[in-house]
């Protein structure tokens, strides 16, 4: 199992656009937090990583989908709801990366 995070923008937001795209992807928690290693200092530290309400926090099963793949995927959904969509990001990183992950 892979991790993902995916991030979207809207543009010509209307009011309740971002409300029925998060009902439709069914996402419950907006404000999601990371705990990480700072890598970077020289005492074990850990660096809270905050994601705002447009960024999704996925456990990706399907070993071969392509982050263009997810991408897709979104945009699709978003339009689905009547929202415009503008970018979607997708980045997959390691579990090694976030503290406490299986």
């Amino acid at each position: 199992m892979r991790t993902a995070i995916v991030c979207y923008d809207l543009k010509n937001v209307k009011s309740g656009d971002n409300a029925r795209v998060k009902e439709r992807l069914e996402l419950e928690d907006t404000a999601t937090t990371f705990q990480a290693l700072n890598v970077n200092s020289l005492f074990p530290d850990r660096v809270n990583l905050h994601l705002p309400n447009t960024t999704l926090y996925l456990n990706v099963s399907n070993a071969s989908v392509t982050s263009k793949e997810i991408a897709n995927d979104v945009y699709s959904l978003i339009q689905s709801v009547g929202a415009t969509p503008d970018k979607v990001y997708v980045a997959f990183i390691t579990n090694d990366f976030i503290l406490n992950a299986p």
